[in-house]
């Protein structure tokens, strides 16, 4: 449950810091929703789900090794 948390709030931070940068920047509402999923709008489906699990699981390892920090 602990990890999961973190995950999510580490994943959170990152989208947090990329629509805040895309402010700054004085983007528009719809630049801030294409930047966001723009590596997923060039895949087929299959290809940016294949892509997330790969992710997941590549994140993972060390992701343990943070967590397991954190427990210390």
């Amino acid at each position: 449950m602990r990890e999961t948390l973190i995950f999510i709030l580490i994943a959170a931070l990152m989208l947090f810091v990329l629509i805040f940068f895309d402010i700054l920047l004085g983007l528009s509402y719809n630049d801030i929703v294409r930047n966001i999923f723009k590596p997923f709008q060039v895949m087929e489906p299959y290809e940016a789900l294949f892509m997330l699990f790969f992710l997941i699981f590549t994140i993972k390892k060390p992701y343990n090794k943070l967590v397991s920090l954190f427990r210390k």
